[in-house]
């Protein structure tokens, strides 16, 4: 009987190996320096206390004002400047109230000079998780992976941007960030990789080469992290499990931290829709995944990566790449309806749980509307960056 020696292979070699495979990103343009050095001028006490007065303004305009029509036009400025979390109460009665009647040029620069202190403190967070990320040592470890800490920020503030989400906005940008950074290791590991991730085996985790056992022990330590955070905020001690489950996908790991964040019971109408969510986890994972394909299907191709959805299409209807891009949009459009069915069906209490999840679709769409917004970094993402999180909120 021939006896087959097992052959080490070491971390070099596998380089060598998959060299082909990996996508070549090009270096972040994000450079460390440069988000520390952000500054917010708009975080000291003088300004929050000039956002309390504005806040308190908002509220007696919306009291002593008259008038339907202008009261709804001023819920909607409310909606679209990202201010509605603070402003519940007053949308709520505005809604079935008659009384508004004040100059509406004054109500929205009323609110927009309240921007500058709550969407700005978005800036003390990020520069907070360039850190947290810089600290773990993976870049340098793994050179042929992405560096994209802003845009997963970017990603987790359109997930969700009210301010009272701020716990939220940190579990979310880690998780995509590892997440973003798994994919790429599949990419060149593949199957070594996955069967660590599936059992947490540490059996299995000894197999794998040094560099990327310290990219599984980030993933564990953050995990464990956020597990212990939403006990510390909830007091549930039970959600480990489910964040491991969860882990190695997208979408599914995107909802159970948005849904545990958000919610504050679980039990009853929350419970039961928590337990019949798999529709909502599959539109949302169609419209991600099919969006992701519509941007970055071109380059996959030029580098012979597994075939996407477009290219699948092309080959069993036998037509061209533009008629395939026609068909998935249709299909990107029917899970849009399949989700906006979910949210108008849903009773006040569920729907912010399916807003949330909404947004997770929002912000793919956005990231990979003009191409690959992860890959390449220094097209329309750098502009939705710069004008979401760097420039200065210009008040006229």
């Amino acid at each position: 009987m021939v006896q087959h020696k097992q052959v080490q292979v070491t971390t070099e070699a596998l380089d060598m190996i998959n060299q082909g495979r990996s996508a070549n990103y090009k270096p972040n343009i994000w450079k460390y320096e440069f988000v520390q050095a952000l500054n917010n001028e708009y975080d000291e006490k003088i300004h929050e206390r000039r956002a309390a007065k504005l806040k308190e303004d908002v509220k007696r305009i919306s009291v002593e004002a008259n008038g339907l029509l202008v009261k709804l036009e001023m819920i909607d400025d409310i909606m679209k400047l990202g201010l509605e979390s603070l402003f519940g109460k007053e949308i709520k009665e505005g809604l079935y109230s008659m009384a508004l009647l004040i100059n509406h040029n004054n109500q929205v620069f009323a609110m927009t000079s309240m921007l500058p202190h709550y969407a700005l403190g978005y800036l003390d967070k990020l520069s907070s998780l360039t850190r947290w990320w810089r600290n773990l040592g993976l870049t340098e470890n793994l050179t042929f992976a992405r560096d994209r800490s802003v845009e997963c920020f970017l990603w987790s503030t359109g997930v969700a941007s009210d301010y009272q989400f701020g716990s939220l906005r940190k579990t979310l940008t880690k998780a995509i960030y590892l997440i973003l950074i798994l994919d790429d290791v599949y990419d060149i590991y593949g199957s070594q990789f996955t069967n660590a991730i599936d059992r947490w085996d540490s059996k299995e985790i000894e197999k794998l080469p040094d560099r990327i056992k310290r990219c599984f022990d980030a993933l564990s330590s953050t995990t464990n992290e956020a597990a212990l955070d939403i006990q510390k905020e909830k007091g549930w001690k039970c959600v480990l499990p489910h964040l491991k489950k969860a882990v190695r996908i997208l979408v599914p790991v995107l909802c159970i931290h948005a849904f545990i964040y958000i919610v504050d019971d679980l039990t009853g109408e929350v419970a039961d829709f928590l337990e019949n969510k798999q529709d909502l986890v599959y539109y949302l994972s169609i419209i991600i995944r099919l969006c992701n394909d519509l941007g970055t299907s071109k380059a996959e191709m030029e580098r012979g990566d597994s075939p996407s959805s477009i290219l699948c299409y092309m080959q069993e209807a036998h037509v061209p790449e533009e008629t395939a891009r026609r068909h998935i949009r249709g299909l990107i459009s029917q899970m849009w309806q399949k989700l906006n069915t979910q949210f108008m069906t849903q009773s006040p209490l569920v729907q912010q749980i399916v807003k949330t999840s909404i947004n997770i679709a929002r912000v793919a769409y956005c990231i990979y509307q003009y191409g690959d917004g992860f890959g390449v970094q220094d097209q329309e993402t750098r502009v939705h960056i710069l004008s979401t999180l760097v420039e200065p909120l210009k008040l006229t």
